[in-house]
């Protein structure tokens, strides 16, 4: 019986949280590019790049990573071997569970490779 009282005991607190859970999420903002370029300089664009930084807390304290714009920017240049990014946009989500938060920041955008 003892077993029958812990299964009970899981699933309502499974179900509570499931049902505490949420997410939320914002085009955060855009930007023309993510390094000035001015019409003496010159580029070619590689394609489409993306790139995602993810973060959170638990008990809405302790840090887990950060999803920072920084990251996000440096892992889309990473994955498509560009210099910067044009046609920028920004996008946040946050995932609140019932004992941890989870942020995500995505950008997409262009990447381009300057000719020197």
């Amino acid at each position: 019986m003892n077993v029958i009282k812990r299964i009970g005991a899981f699933i309502v607190l499974a179900a509570f949280s499931v049902s505490t859970a949420g997410c939320v999420g914002s085009a955060a903002g855009i930007a023309p590019s993510t390094t000035p370029i001015t019409a003496r300089d010159s580029y070619v664009e590689l394609g489409p790049a993306t790139g995602s930084a993810w973060g959170g807390n638990i008990l809405f304290i302790f840090p887990m990573g950060a999803g920072d714009t920084s990251t996000a920017i440096e892992r889309a240049l990473e994955a498509s071997g560009g210099d910067a990014l044009i046609n920028v946009t920004l996008e946040n989500r946050g995932y609140f569970f019932l004992v941890a938060m989870l942020s995500r920041v995505k950008v997409n955008g262009i990447a381009i490779k300057m000719a020197n």
